[in-house]
Order: structure tokens, then C-alpha cells, then sequence
């Protein structure tokens, strides 16, 4: 890339200041991580839009790591975003308005500028792939309170749904097909928005993967659940929905992380050893495959993927 290029991206892209963070400290944006130098300060360059910011504090040797902590942006074009870290609770904090403000205008000035690192554009679409249904109102929505995730992230699971007056004979019919459950969650919890209800799919499975939260996970799964449980709705009344939905799917599958990353993930999290065989390895009937890990049903996982 050469210099006017970089800098006409490093003014129209935002800018994420990281002030006093602790050498060795794992930083990550998207599907990128690095560990913390000496001499950095934060990330320009980076495409307006959503992004996940997550981070684990280290041991002075750099050899242990604490659980991610992480939170979701929505950056506009020349946008500064300031962080600085507090020492005794080994995380990153908002600075008065006042305060901000003047670091903002000294990044506008490139007073920081050999201490940001670039975000990786090339790497930009594997990101894309994975947000492009997050908006700003799916963030403000559904983040919790200061805006944190973390392992003990709590998000309202839509199992709870079928504890609406729902009678027996109903319950019965959803076992068979969950479209009229589909149909009522997008009325209800999503305003009819078929867009809303994938990007908070795309939200929980992000918090889940880079935030590492299990609470997460459990949102994802229920939202898959209930999508994979209608008959009548890919083909008849929300045909869209779903086309877009597996090729969602399709990009969870693909992740964006290498495998080495994964493995070590699913590893440390402890997650079901054929959920990390689908993901890593994409194997065929993927499809089925998942809907087996989500339905409990291991013997059948195990056929669909030729180990039988």
C-alpha cells in the first residue's frame, strides 16, 4: 500500500486508542489479535460499521491469561474511539467526555500515529460475512448493562418462548414443526424483521466464539433450533429467511479463525468434541450434522459423519 493511500484510509477509517495497556496483554478486533508492545496504542484504519473488541490481561512473563472481556462498536467514518486501561480492575474504561475529546483531536492530529497499528483488510470479509446483519440497534439492544461481555454474559434465551400459554395440543405441533413458533417470535420479539432476528443470531454466535460466552452459545443454539425445527417455512412462507440463513450458516461452518485457533478454543471451553469436528473440518451433511448436535442425538451425528 503506499503512503497516500494509507493515510486517506487512516482519515476516513475510525480509530480504536488504547491508552496505558499492559505489555503482553492479548487485544483483538474481529477476526484479528494481537499482543500488546511496548510502544502500542491502538488500531486505525478501520472500516466503518460494527466490530467486536475483545481482550485478556497477562501475567507480567506473558505466560497466563485471564477469561476475554469484550464489547461491541458500531464506528462511523473518522470516528476515534478512547479506552484506557484501570489497573486494578484489568480492564478498559470510558474517559469523561472532556477528556476524550482531547485525545480524539490528538489522533486527528497523528500525534498517535506510529503507535496504531493497521487493521488487517484483507481480512475485512471474513468479518463481513460474519456481521452483516449486526446493525447499531441490534448492538443497543440486546448488549448488556455498561456494555461488557463476558463468560457471565446473560442474554433472554428463546426457549422461554414456549412457556407462553402455549396448550398441549400446540406443544404438539410445534415438536413437529416449529413454524408457528418462528412466526410469532418475529412478531413479537422482532417486529416482523426477518433482518433483526439474523443479527441477533450473528450477535450471540460472535459473543459465543471471540467473547467466549456459554450464555451465548445457548442463544445461538436455541435461535439454530428453532430455525432448523420448521418444515413449512423454508419452502412456503419465509423462503428468504431462509436462504439467507444457511448461507449464514454456511459461514459459521467456514469460521473465520484458522484451525489451530479453534481447537485450542473448543478446547479450553470444553465444547462437545463432534461440535468441534463440524466446525474444524466441515465435513459433509453439515447440515443434518448440526441439527443432530442441537437435537442431543450423537449416535445419529456420528453416522451422518462416516464414522459408522
Amino acid at each position: 500500500m503506499d503512503g497516500e493511500t494509507a493515510v486517506e484510509l487512516a482519515k476516513l477509517g475510525s480509530t480504536l486508542l488504547f491508552l496505558g495497556v499492559p505489555q503482553y496483554t492479548l487485544i483483538g478486533i474481529d477476526t484479528q489479535m494481537v499482543s500488546v508492545g511496548p510502544a502500542f496504542k491502538g488500531i486505525k484504519m478501520i472500516p466503518p460499521g460494527p466490530h467486536f473488541v475483545y481482550y485478556s490481561s497477562s501475567t507480567r512473563d506473558g505466560n497466563d491469561f485471564s477469561p476475554i472481556t469484550g464489547f461491541f462498536v458500531h464506528s462511523g467514518s473518522s470516528q476515534v474511539i478512547v479506552r484506557k486501561w484501570d489497573e486494578q480492575e484489568e480492564r478498559l474504561v470510558k474517559l469523561p467526555e472532556e477528556e476524550e475529546e482531547r485525545y480524539c483531536q490528538a489522533v486527528r492530529n497523528w500525534e498517535f500515529d506510529r503507535h496504531l497499528g493497521p487493521y488487517n483488510l484483507s481480512q475485512y470479509g471474513d468479518w463481513k460475512r460474519l456481521s452483516n446483519y449486526i446493525t447499531k440497534s441490534t448492538i443497543e439492544r440486546i448488549e448488556p448493562i455498561g456494555g461488557e461481555i463476558t463468560v457471565h454474559l446473560n442474554l433472554p434465551c428463546i426457549n422461554t418462548l414456549l412457556k407462553r400459554g402455549i396448550d398441549g395440543q400446540q406443544l404438539t405441533s410445534m415438536n413437529l414443526d416449529k413454524t408457528q413458533l418462528l412466526e410469532s417470535v418475529l412478531l413479537e420479539d422482532y417486529g416482523g424483521s426477518e433482518d433483526m432476528l439474523l443479527g441477533e443470531l450473528q450477535f450471540a454466535f460472535v459473543a459465543f466464539l471471540m467473547g467466549q460466552s456459554l450464555e451465548a452459545f445457548l442463544q445461538w443454539k436455541s435461535l439454530v433450533s428453532l430455525l432448523f425445527g420448521c418444515t413449512e417455512a423454508p419452502f412456503h412462507t419465509r423462503s428468504q429467511l431462509f436462504v439467507k440463513f444457511i448461507k449464514m450458516i454456511h459461514g459459521f461452518l467456514l469460521i473465520t479463525f484458522c484451525i489451530i485457533c479453534l481447537r485450542n478454543f473448543f478446547y479450553f471451553c470444553k465444547m462437545p468434541q463432534l461440535l468441534m469436528e463440524i466446525f474444524c473440518h466441515g465435513q459433509g451433511n453439515s447440515r443434518r450434522c448440526l441439527k443432530a448436535i442441537l437435537d442431543g442425538n450423537s449416535s445419529r451425528t456420528v453416522q451422518l459423519m462416516g464414522y459408522t
